[in-house]
């Protein structure tokens, strides 16, 4: 048995708006996914692919089409986790990587450490030319965004969650706003190993130096044979604050609760109203999703033939 979801944020999503450049999207990825697990390929391997592609889509806050600091660059972050041997890395500050996710691989495969940041983490990137793609940060501002961060400095806001009300392409005026912005994966392999990846561009107008969850392991991602893989979209802070993923994975060990009750005593009685979501696969190829937002973006298949996408709870 295998199982992948993949997830494009969270957060107030109209249900008058066209959302389907946003599945496109999603089951684009989700088919990088598949299509290694289908040929017994590592979980890790999936949900590496399948971010790396949410990444390149400009319509996602990753990669491409990230949300830009107060300085009105592109600063990103992502992490990636084994469950079969807690093996993770993770890195923050990029400028120049044009996928975050896949430097986070290296630093899990080819350093003693697990996180890198700035600097370090562009230096650790120019060991591996043919590995990393290098891109100018200017790659990474699309027109959308660029006037979306305009909008913010006139009206003197920052720390906003990506897709504002007058940001967000597909709303409709006065439909309200407030998606949270990340991507990320989870994946379980017919081995029955199980791996995470996240992957985001942070809040509009952010501070310089801003780290959030995603990169944070335990808070915005986590993984272990013992529970499951998870991958966290929201307000950073809160699943920060949480230990979100985390938590998680300690309730099914600890608390012996199931992956189902686990995610929900999370998004329901730990996090506050609209904080966002989670995706999560256990070892056995059972996927959950849940999210205390109106909306969140996720798609999902396993070895079953069960395969679909959905934002809303009730859709």
């Amino acid at each position: 048995m295998w199982a992948v979801a993949v997830h494009g944020g969270a957060g107030v999503v109209s249900k008058s708006i066209d959302t389907l450049p946003y599945i496109e999207g999603l089951d684009a990825a989700l088919s990088c996914g598949v299509k290694r697990l289908s040929s017994e390929g590592s979980a890790l391997e999936a949900v590496v692919d399948a971010v790396e592609s949410l990444e390149d889509n400009e319509l996602f806050n990753a990669g491409r089409g990230s949300v830009l600091t107060e300085d009105g660059v592109a600063e990103l972050e992502a992490s990636v986790m084994e469950g079969k041997d807690l093996r993770c890395g993770a890195v923050c500050g990029l400028r120049t990587v044009k996928n975050p996710v896949k430097l986070a691989r290296l630093v899990m495969q080819e350093t003693p450490h697990i996180f890198l940041g700035f600097e370090a983490a562009e230096k650790f990137a120019d060991k591996f030319p043919k590995a990393i793609e290098r891109v100018s940060n200017a790659y990474f501002i699309t027109e959308r965004r660029m006037k979306q961060f305009q909008e913010a400095t006139a009206a003197n806001q920052s720390n906003l969650i990506d897709h504002s009300a007058n940001a967000f392409p597909y709303k409709e005026p006065g439909a309200g706003g407030d998606e949270k912005g990340t991507v990320g994966a989870v994946a379980c392999d017919i081995y029955g190993n199980v791996a995470c990846a996240t992957s985001t561009g942070g809040k509009t107008r952010k501070w310089s130096g801003r780290i959030g969850d995603t990169p944070v392991i335990g808070a915005g991602s986590y993984a272990s044979n013992k529970s499951g893989a998870f991958s966290c979209t929201g307000h950073g802070e809160e699943f920060l604050r949480n230990n979100a993923a985390g938590f998680v994975s300690t309730a099914m060990e600890v608390g012996k609760l199931s992956l189902k009750d686990a995610v929900y005593e999370l998004v329901h009685n730990r996090l506050k109203p609209e904080d966002g979501g989670i995706i999560a696969v256990s070892p056995s190829a059972e996927i959950v999703v849940d999210f205390n937002s109106l909306g969140m973006f996720h798609a999902f298949a396993d070895s079953s033939g069960t395969k679909g996408h959905r934002i809303w709870h009730d859709v």
